[in-house]
């Protein structure tokens, strides 16, 4: 029976960076391969340990990026061989065969290895780390491959400031897959990063300066809008993930001001999914750069069609985790759906984004969950003082409007 391995981060097998196949009897020899990079220290060592491993200062100073030895994991885990030999089952020749290899996924079977891990917990975060520095090594090949010039600064520092390693891993593979002109795998590859846990890795493929992924992104950014205008002309961009993904490409360069043709805001009298995710998409992106003129036009939109208002409110809840991409925008019409980490979102946003952002979530982005039935449990307290600490330092008057009659709503069900 096959034993198929989805590294950590990688659910779609569309967009697996790296997948192994081996029965249930055959080497590992396979996953050791692929843990290693082949790409040496392109990254050095700075791919953030999993905290489950940073468990005492000593080991936690030998794991440096390189290859560790199993007993070195374990001896860190206050386990000896002898404890991993009783406790596993697995005979003693076979854990002091692989105990001082520092090669040693490279040398155990797939069942021994769940066998260890049953044992020492801390070889699964350890399998997980290797393979996303592995996976990330190989983005960055992909990205050089195309004549991308990876900067290796912006890198580290979304590493260090706790972004999904998977993500930007996706995120550099997305760049290489615009630069190629693949539409499909582009699209599948940004589906993967819409959410709050890597849109930071999709914002860094786009943003100028030290934070840009690519030194002089001008070259990719311009085959990023060759990309849309082509997708623009295709019939084939309808499924879930391609519809999400050319959204996100479609944001980010409105975002970061490189689309200067917007054409979708011309939508049709009855706007299907697509055309509302696409309005979303480039209106959302208006309004974060602080265009009162498109918060004020993207609510009277909203407010005057039901697809544009079940695909905003299933935009906010896939965006932070609590729906996936999966559900259907039919799904969410009758539905009285729990919005516990949407809350969250809204309530960070509404301290720190534009005053037409603002405008937004008071006047649009809330109300319409509450008008949907939608629950946001203990989240509501922190929304009402997010919302208050806001309004105290606000000085628009149009926004301040919109506070004080959202929190006259949330204020009594809040105590």
């Amino acid at each position: 029976m096959a034993l198929q391995m989805h590294f950590v981060g990688f659910d779609c097998p569309d967009i697996v960076p790296q997948q192994v196949v081996c029965s249930r009897d055959c080497g590992y020899s396979a996953v050791g391969s692929v843990l290693r990079s082949a790409v040496g220290n392109t990254l050095g060592d700075d791919v953030p340990m999993p905290r489950s491993l940073n468990r005492s200062d000593t080991f936690a100073s030998r794991l440096d990026g390189r290859a560790v030895s199993l007993g070195e994991i374990a001896e860190a885990a206050g386990l000896s061989l002898a404890d991993v030999v009783h406790v596993s089952g697995i005979s003693k020749s076979t854990i002091a065969r692989l105990w001082h290899l520092t090669d040693w996924l490279d040398h155990i079977s797939g069942a021994l290895l769940q066998q260890v891990i049953a044992v020492v917990p801390s070889v699964s975060p350890y399998v997980q780390y290797r393979s996303d520095k592995a996976s990330l090594d190989r983005a960055v090949r992909e990205c050089m491959a195309v004549g991308l010039d990876v900067q290796f600064d912006a890198v580290r520092s979304l590493l260090h400031s706790h972004s999904s390693r998977g993500g930007v891993a996706v995120a550099l593979l997305a760049g290489a897959a615009v630069m190629r002109g693949d539409i499909k795998r582009s699209l599948h590859l940004f589906s993967y990063c819409w959410g709050s846990s890597t849109d930071t890795a999709i914002d860094a493929l786009f943003a100028p300066g030290h934070n840009s992924l690519f030194v002089g992104r001008e070259y990719f950014l311009e085959r990023a809008r060759d990309l849309i205008i082509r997708i623009s002309c295709s019939s084939g961009t309808h499924d879930q993930s391609a519809v999400v993904g050319r959204g996100i490409l479609s944001h980010k360069l409105a975002k970061y001001g490189a689309n200067q043709e917007v054409n979708a805001l011309a939508i049709p009298r009855r706007p299907n999914a697509h055309d509302a995710f696409a309005l979303r998409s480039e209106m959302i992106a208006r309004i974060l750069r602080g265009d009162d003129d498109a918060a004020e036009r993207y609510r009277r939109l909203v407010l005057s069609s039901q697809v544009l208002a079940c695909n905003e409110l299933w935009s906010l809840a896939t965006y932070s985790g609590d729906l996936t991409i999966q559900r259907s925008l039919e799904s969410v019409i009758s539905a009285k759906i729990s919005l516990p980490r949407t809350a969250e979102e809204v309530a960070s946003d509404v301290r720190t984004q534009s005053e037409a952002y603002l405008f937004y979530v008071s006047g649009l982005a809330i109300p319409l969950m509450l008008s949907r039935g939608c629950t946001i449990g203990s989240r509501l307290p922190m929304l009402v003082a997010a919302l208050q600490q806001r309004r105290d330092s606000s000085d628009g008057p149009r926004e301040g409007r919109e506070i004080d009659r959202l929190l006259e709503t949330l204020r009594p069900l809040s105590v």
